[in-house]
C-alpha cells in the first residue's frame, strides 16, 4: 500500500533527532573535563577518556545514520506493508522498578504476536482483544516501524490499537 500524509508524519516522529547527538557531546565533553581536573590530570587518563568518548560519539551517529536513512528510504519509496492475520499469542513482561519513586512497583508490558513476529500493545487491549482475533498492522518495510494497528472486530468495526 502507499504512505499517507499522516503515515509520512508518523515515521518522521520515529527518526532519532539530532539534539540527543548534540547533548550527548555535550556530556562526553564534561566527562572528560571532570576527568582531567578531579580525577586525574595525567595525559594518559584524559587520552584514554576522550578515546572512549570518540568511540561512543562516532557508535552512536552510525547507529542513528542508519536508522534514520531507513526511515528516509521508506519515506522516499512510499509504500508500506499492511498485515492482516489472526492475533498467535499474547503475553505480558513484567519487572520491578528498582528506583525513583515508583520503587516496588510492577512495570508491566503487553504484546501480541502475529505471524511470528511481537507487536506491542496497551494494557486495555491485551485484555479486551482475544487470542485469534484479525489485526491489521501498517509496517514500513526497511524500517520495519509499526504505523499504525487496527482491531478488525467481528462486527464489521475496527477499532485502532494504541502502543502506549
Amino acid at each position: 500500500a502507499m504512505l499517507g500524509p499522516e503515515d509520512v508524519a508518523k515515521l518522521q516522529t520515529e527518526k532519532a533527532p539530532v539534539g540527543c547527538l548534540i547533548i550527548l557531546f555535550v556530556f562526553l565533553l564534561i566527562g572528560g573535563a571532570a576527568v582531567a581536573v578531579f580525577l586525574n590530570p595525567a595525559l594518559i587518563w584524559v587520552a584514554g577518556y576522550a578515546l572512549i568518548a570518540v568511540a561512543i560519539f562516532v557508535g552512536y551517529f552510525i547507529f542513528r545514520k542508519k536508522t534514520n536513512g531507513l526511515i528516509d528510504e521508506d519515506i522516499w519509496k512510499g509504500r508500506k506493508n499492511v498485515i492482516i492475520a489472526p492475533i498467535e499469542s499474547k503475553r505480558i513482561e513484567s519487572s520491578e522498578v528498582m528506583r525513583g519513586r515508583r520503587q516496588g512497583q510492577i512495570d508491566s508490558k503487553y504484546y501480541m504476536t502475529i505471524r511470528g513476529i511481537e507487536y506491542d500493545m496497551n494494557e486495555s487491549e491485551y485484555l479486551e482483544i482475544r487470542q485469534g482475533e484479525f489485526i491489521e498492522i501498517h509496517v514500513a518495510p526497511l524500517s520495519k516501524t509499526v504505523i499504525s494497528q487496527k482491531w478488525l472486530r467481528a462486527d464489521g468495526t475496527s477499532q485502532v490499537i494504541n502502543e502506549d
